[in-house]
């Protein structure tokens, strides 16, 4: 066991390997038929995989669409964008309800 004496304040470099953590829970009865090396493993939910595509494809979109801004940068300098508080209330709505699914 490490003693809290003589502390600097800084971490310490993780001094137990793999094999040795593998051999700990051997010690402690979570032990592998003989033969079978330690190895560790993990298992993805179907959510897990979709969250990695949706990640993926989202990474490869430009981070705003530039022509539509332009566009709208324009409609507004000639006032002719017009805001229509029904349409957006709605789409609040839908987000709301659609959050409140998950």
């Amino acid at each position: 066991m490490t003693s809290i004496d003589n502390l600097t304040g800084r971490p310490r470099p993780l001094e137990t390997s793999v094999s040795e953590w593998s051999r700990a829970g051997s010690a402690a009865g979570q032990s592998k038929p003989s033969g079978e090396a330690a190895a560790d493993s993990i298992t993805l939910t179907e959510t897990s995989n979709q969250i990695a595509v949706a990640s993926r494809e989202m990474a490869a979109m430009p981070a705003f669409d530039s022509a539509k801004v332009e566009r709208i940068k324009e409609l507004i300098a000639e006032g002719r964008y017009s805001i229509d508080p029904q349409r957006i209330a709605n789409r609040f709505i839908e987000l709301e309800l659609s959050l409140g699914k998950a």
